[in-house]
């Protein structure tokens, strides 16, 4: 897709909506060091890398370990950074740093995670403990196990379905959005599928949401790309976008949500999701979204209360 813009930001929402109570399901995950055979809830599955020792530590394989509880594991290459995410839950780590963050909460490492054969390497105890797993060491066996509990759909009484359904007929027309520190904008949403859900994402708790950014576009400098993980489908109903006036937000089919919080010319199909009220306010808000210590990146916050 090709992208000419002036003044395009992206802001993400992510959230997990269902009509269901929530129950716990035990999940238990066993590696064994120098062994690619890893096990969950007793199925085996085959590691690309396996655990070792090294100095006295073991390391594991991050994204199968945290794949394997229900998280996500995200690489960036040009940082040599990964972000793990689970629920509301984000860890920030970096290849050969002792530092980490678990949502924005510095904290140190015994050992910095490593690449081995292309694959990331870490410490486990400090990622499942920040994800509310527990860590076991075997020294006979030489295995790790971790356990914990997800949260799966749970079916829901006939009232309590009732009760739901009522209260979702109230379509939600708002949200609010601020941007780092600054005063809450109204993000007036449109009557249609795509921006209903958005809506009831909202509506289920307030977020605290950081910025990735990109610099490969013209006029990057006056782009902040906020990208919804895969994992949350946003229904998409496109059409071709050419041009926008300043304040008009769209979604688009790679989970990027779009706003333009100045005029712009752009050429891509984009779902219309609603708009800000313009105001020299709100752009100031955009431009100036400070980046946040212990984050290294900038902040979104989004509410249905304001």
């Amino acid at each position: 897709m090709k992208k000419t813009l002036s003044g395009l930001v992206t802001i993400i929402f992510a959230a997990v909506f269902s009509l269901s109570a929530l129950a716990a399901e035990e999940t238990t995950v066993v590696m064994t060091v120098d062994s690619n055979a890893m096990t969950v809830n007793g199925e085996e599955q085959e590691l690309e890398q396996a655990p070792v020792i090294i100095d006295g530590r073991t390391l594991v394989p991050v994204r199968a370990a945290v794949e394997a509880i229900g998280g996500e594991a995200d690489w960036n290459s040009e940082t040599r950074e990964i972000t793990i995410t689970k629920g509301t839950d984000v860890i920030n780590m970096t290849i050969d740093s002792n530092t980490a963050y678990l949502n924005g909460e510095e904290a140190i490492l015994d050992t910095a995670p490593i690449i081995i054969n292309s694959r990331t390497c870490m410490p486990i105890r400090f990622i499942a403990e920040g994800l509310g797993f527990e860590v076991s060491w075997n020294a006979e066996e030489r295995q790790i196990t971790i356990t914990g509990t997800e949260e799966e759909v749970e079916e829901i009484s006939e009232d309590e379905e009732t009760e739901a359904a009522e209260e979702a007929a109230e379509p939600i027309t708002e949200v609010y959005v601020s941007f780092g520190d600054s005063e809450f904008f109204a993000l007036h949403l449109y009557d249609n599928e795509t921006a209903a859900t958005i809506g009831t994402f909202a509506a289920m708790e307030d977020w605290q949401l950081p910025i990735y950014h990109y610099d490969d576009y013209e006029n990057w400098e006056v782009m902040q790309y906020y990208e919804i993980p895969s994992s949350y489908e946003i229904p998409t109903d496109p059409e071709t976008v050419t041009e926008e006036a300043a304040g008009s937000v769209y979604i688009s089919e790679d989970n990027e949500i779009l706003l333009f919080y100045k005029d712009a010319e752009v050429e891509g199909e984009f779902t219309p999701l609603g708009y800000f009220d313009w105001s020299e306010e709100f752009v100031d808000a955009v431009e100036n979204n400070p980046v946040v210590e212990g984050w290294d990146n900038k902040l979104i916050h989004i509410s249905i209360n304001g």
